[in-house]
């Protein structure tokens, strides 16, 4: 993690990466255990470009921000001189909603075995989450890489760093994801943006045990063909459990729409009218005091179909 704000006594520096506007908030407890004074300053950020990565356009292998050993940038802003176990990684990649494809570029023209490219979340030699080894076909790249692409065992959404391990002689040309449209997709509840709340439990793909105050948060959907009916796949003991399903738009605004699940004791699909959603926004489930419910999935029906 780079560091934002450094302090040197009564002079504190901050370091941007990218244009935006920010708040610094200062703290002082003037000898006591607690803060008694809160200070903030608004800044502003221009002149430096966006600070996240587009995974969704190539990224060449030269841009890497970090690597455990030295590597060589070669043609076309690829990197060679591999040799062994060899960390590559990206900061501040920007996935928005989500991705559920990779296409890797690689060149390898050595005795007609697959080369095995690993992908994690973060650092991979430094608490980096694993998430999946890529088999590169021979493809006699020895002077350029070409690309070949994968299924991702997991959607990855948000904004991560990534890093790719690489322990075979070869050429690393860069990488490139496809955006997966969630949209009108079956969304599990466990594949969510933000969970949170007093009470619930993650079984595999569902969010059970849902009691007060719990949010489940999913972003950046995109209602281009507009929405007006929801199914949820759920099950609760009560006769009725009222959902709130809430949409906040891209200017700001946010209304709400009461969804009345009926009792039922398996996973059941029950569909929904309700008011019409159109253009970018994000939406939430939200279950008041008194809940009792497990939730599987939902799923949007597209206006025009």
């Amino acid at each position: 993690m780079q560091k934002v704000v450094s302090f040197d006594g009564k002079t504190a520096t901050l370091k941007a990466f990218g244009d935006g506007k920010f708040r610094l908030r200062a703290y002082s407890k003037n000898g006591t255990d607690i803060p008694k004074i809160i200070s903030e300053l608004e800044y502003t950020a221009e002149g430096l470009g966006k600070a996240e990565k587009d995974p969704y356009i190539f990224i060449a292998a030269c841009l890497c921000d970090f690597s455990n050993v030295p590597v060589t940038t070669i043609d076309r802003g690829s990197l060679g001189g591999f040799n062994g176990r060899t960390t590559v990684g990206f900061s501040t990649v920007d996935f928005g909603g989500g991705t559920k494809k990779i296409t890797i570029s690689v060149g390898n023209s050595g005795g007609g075995e697959d080369y095995p490219v690993e992908l994690y979340l973060g650092d991979a030699d430094n608490g980096g989450r694993y998430i999946g080894t890529f088999a590169i076909k021979n493809n006699g790249g020895w002077d350029r890489a070409y690309p070949q692409t994968f299924d991702l065992p997991c959607r990855i959404s948000g904004t991560h760093d990534i890093s790719f391990v690489i322990n075979n002689f070869c050429i690393f040309g860069g990488f490139e994801f496809e955006k997966y449209d969630r949209t009108y997709a079956e969304n599990s509840a466990a594949d969510n943006d933000n969970l949170y709340g007093d009470d619930y439990k993650v079984n595999g793909s569902c969010v059970e045990e849902i009691g007060n105050n719990v949010v489940i948060e999913f972003n950046g959907l995109d209602f281009a063909g507009g929405t007006d009916k929801i199914t949820v796949t759920g099950r609760t003991p009560l006769d009725n459990c009222t959902i709130q399903l809430r949409v906040n738009d891209e200017n700001g605004g946010q209304t709400t729409r009461l969804l009345e699940f009926p009792h039922a004791d398996e996973y059941t699909p029950v569909t929904f009218d309700i008011e019409h959603i159109a253009g970018k926004n994000n939406i939430a489930f939200v279950f008041l005091p008194g809940t009792q419910f497990d939730m599987k999935s939902f799923r949007f029906t597209k206006t025009e179909d």
